[in-house]
């Protein structure tokens, strides 16, 4: 099992565009096969930070998810809203 975490620092004037693009993106995600979860949080203190919360059955299934039509055309426009690089982290299941 692979978890992923992806960070967002969006601008907060585009707050509103963000979750409305993240909310296709999550839809999309969630049907693909090998994704087990794939959730979007936003911080409960700073709320123009968000994070997406993954897990997939495996690396091939992450890896597809990274081709994927709608991650291709989302995540440029997710990019556009935000202030600083998208912080990215890929965990493994030790026990």
């Amino acid at each position: 099992m692979i978890k992923v975490i992806a960070k967002f620092f969006v601008a907060q004037n585009k707050i509103e565009k963000f979750i409305i693009l993240s909310k296709e993106l999550v839809k999309n995600t969630q049907e693909e096969k090998g994704c087990i979860k794939y959730e979007l949080f936003q911080d409960d203190k700073k709320n123009n930070i968000f994070s997406i919360i993954e897990e997939w059955k495996d690396n091939c299934a992450l890896e597809n998810h990274f081709k994927s039509k709608h991650f291709l055309e989302i995540i440029p426009q997710l990019e556009t809203l935000i202030t600083q690089p998208i912080e990215v982290n890929v965990y493994k299941k030790i026990f």
